[in-house]
């Protein structure tokens, strides 16, 4: 996929000029769940729309319609994934230590064919071992709370509020939640990726956000932690009042969990519009298109891309394609898997 960019000054028959970064997309997707903004942010109009664009004022939890022919983004604020709302599933199974709990509410489903879904998950403190190999890559960025995730080789991950991380399909080892946990996740089910390590990544997102290299144009700029055929996470940026044109392939999605500052997320044809502020998740559909506007502050964004066919190369709008080395992210296979255990995929 390649997400592509236009000044604020464009036309709509202006050329577009590819980013360097990676994107994601859904064919339209069906509210299966409304929850009212506040009126504030219903009025609010971006600068550039004309007064008569419909506004989003919906938090939903959505599921993919492919008949739908024109597919629009998904944006729910904050307090759509506060703990009240959360649904309890119960006690953890394997558990040997404290008495586990967790709660869960969905966000998207079925996306890109039904390999890929969001939504918001939390737990209570405990222990108990993971043994069963993953049968999918999952990103999430944790909201509160702290854990740790631990290799067989007992090579601990440890992570706390504001850290993106990624457990790559094939991972298995022990989590432990120390304090009260809530995050924002995304997982994807896909092909064996050639080459790529089973081990867990885990960075601050304020060390993304200082790897995030400024761009002298009104577009996103950003930086990738984890990088993998088909899935990219990191970060992104958007200036004040700056304006990026975005493009999602039809074998893409995005999501994106906004951190700090505001932002206009705005369909192709500018029939529907949302202000998103800092807590609010975004999720931008296979084949989608429209603008992110920039409002009075510069958007930050704890972002994830992922596609579907192990040869596709992401090239989203916030997350470049850079050297993620030297934010230690490893493209090597590790040998602390039991080969065995792999082949039969431990499930």
């Amino acid at each position: 996929p390649i997400v592509t960019q236009r000044s604020a000054r464009a036309a709509d028959t202006s050329p577009r000029v590819p980013m360097s970064s990676p994107a994601i997309a859904l064919r339209a997707p069906v509210h299966a769940g409304v929850a009212p903004l506040s009126a504030r942010r219903a009025r609010t109009t971006p600068a550039g729309c004309a007064r008569g664009e419909r506004q989003v004022a919906a938090a939903l939890t959505s599921t993919v319609d492919p008949s739908a022919a024109v597919p629009s983004f998904h944006a729910a604020p904050g307090s759509h994934f506060d703990m009240a709302n959360l649904a309890l599933k119960g006690p953890r199974s394997n558990v040997d230590k404290g008495d586990p709990h967790d709660y869960g509410r969905p966000f998207v489903k079925g996306a890109l064919d039904g390999s890929a879904a969001c939504g918001s998950w939390a737990c209570s403190p405990g222990g108990w071992d993971s043994p069963n190999a993953r049968p999918s890559t999952e990103w999430f960025y944790v909201l509160s709370g702290a854990g740790c995730v631990t290799d067989p080789d007992g090579t601990p991950h440890p992570f706390g509020p504001g850290d993106v991380v990624v457990l790559p399909k094939g991972w298995y080892g022990r989590w432990d939640i120390t304090e009260h946990i809530h995050k924002i996740w995304l997982t994807h089910e896909h092909e064996d990726k050639e080459s790529a390590s089973f081990r867990p990544n885990v960075k601050p997102f304020a060390q993304l956000r200082e790897a995030v290299v400024s761009s002298f144009s009104s577009g996103r700029s950003g930086v990738a932690s984890y990088d993998a055929t088909g899935f990219r996470a990191g970060a992104w940026s958007l200036p004040a009042h700056g304006k990026a044109y975005v493009e999602i392939e039809p074998n893409a999605i995005e999501v994106f969990v906004l951190v700090k500052g505001e932002l206009f997320v705005v369909d192709a044809d500018g029939a529907v519009a949302r202000r998103c502020v800092a807590g609010d998740v975004v999720f931008l559909p296979q084949s989608w298109r429209g603008t992110l506007r920039g409002g009075d502050a510069a958007a930050e964004a704890a972002a994830v891309s992922v596609a579907n066919g192990t040869s596709v190369s992401i090239v989203s709008a916030g997350i470049p394609n850079v050297a993620v080395s030297s934010l230690g992210n490893s493209a090597e296979r590790d040998e602390m898997y039991d080969p065995e255990n792999e082949s039969r995929g431990r499930r």
